[in-house]
């Protein structure tokens, strides 16, 4: 039996994600000013688009930050739940034991009293 949580980190992941939201941002950004400033030049239209996905992703940002955080939660309670359920088997399997000790010594006695006249 594995011994602990088998799943890798995930933070990678989310570093994925949050650095595709940003590039989202960045793209609506740009498509924004475009669509509502057509008439502001190339240069300033990404300048400005690039403050403004900076600020819309810090304004979510805690969201992603939030997400991580549950991870780290999810993963420490999974491990918990491990060592639980780990303690309970240890638990089980003493209790198997005795009862297969209850069981031979039954059956040795049974043996006995079958052997006496």
């Amino acid at each position: 039996m594995p011994n602990g949580f088998h799943f890798g980190h995930t933070c990678p992941r989310i570093d994925l994600e949050i650095a595709s939201a940003k590039k989202s941002l960045g793209s609506l950004m740009v498509d924004l000013l475009q669509e509502q400033c057509p008439e502001l030049a190339e240069g300033d239209r990404m300048r400005v688009a690039e403050r403004w996905a900076v600020r819309a992703y810090a304004a979510v940002e805690d969201v992603f930050e939030e997400t991580r955080y549950t991870n780290v939660d999810m993963r420490n309670a999974a491990e918990r739940q491990i060592a639980d359920m780990k303690a309970e088997i240890q638990g089980l399997e003493l209790q198997i034991d005795q009862l297969k000790y209850r069981v031979d010594a039954y059956k040795s006695r049974n043996a006995e009293m079958r052997a006496q006249p």
